[in-house]
């Protein structure tokens, strides 16, 4: 899964740079067991800018807002002098049922929410850092999740149940 969501942030991070820049951009790949970049074995080191879809730490009368390109700037500006070469941002993929995300309501999508996404991919581009961005998980929480998409189609929620174990959401 890990490998699924590398070979995608870097597919979304070359749509989301400029020609000059996916031009010098490179795919992670997998040969048996190990990651590969540009033909050598590739590990990383990475931190968690989960902010950078919808920031829970600046909230108004709709939830959490959107970080600023300041704010994207700087985050991606720490993340380089660690040297983390991978950033994860569950709020740029999980976005849903909510004001501000990706798609507030079944069928119907925010386009105001993108804007900080696309800078958040193009700042990414810019430093060379590849986006691991998941597209669900198992949570209840504001950002939505799994079980936002299953109550939204009045699909059981029932616990530890996920798409690929219900006959039902097949």
């Amino acid at each position: 899964m890990l490998v699924f969501i590398l070979l995608l942030a870097s597919a979304i991070q070359v749509v989301g740079a400029s020609a000059a820049q996916a031009a010098t951009l490179a795919r992670v790949s997998r040969v048996g067991s190990h990651l590969v970049l540009n033909g050598s074995m590739w590990r990383f080191a990475g931190v968690n800018m989960y902010w950078l879809g919808r920031d829970d730490n600046v909230t108004d009368s709709q939830g959490p807002s959107y970080p600023t390109h300041a704010k994207i700037d700087d985050g991606f500006d720490s993340a380089r002098q660690l040297g983390a070469t991978v950033v994860r941002s569950i709020s740029m993929g999980v976005s849903v049922g909510s004001p501000r995300s990706l798609e507030p309501a079944l069928g119907r999508f925010n386009d105001a929410a993108f804007d900080t996404i696309d800078y958040s991919v193009s700042a990414a581009a810019r430093d060379n850092i590849h986006l691991m961005i998941p597209l669900t998980d198992m949570w209840h929480y504001y950002g939505g999740g799994k079980h936002t998409f299953t109550s939204w189609r009045g699909y059981a929620d029932l616990p530890g149940q996920t798409a690929a174990t219900s006959n039902q959401q097949k």
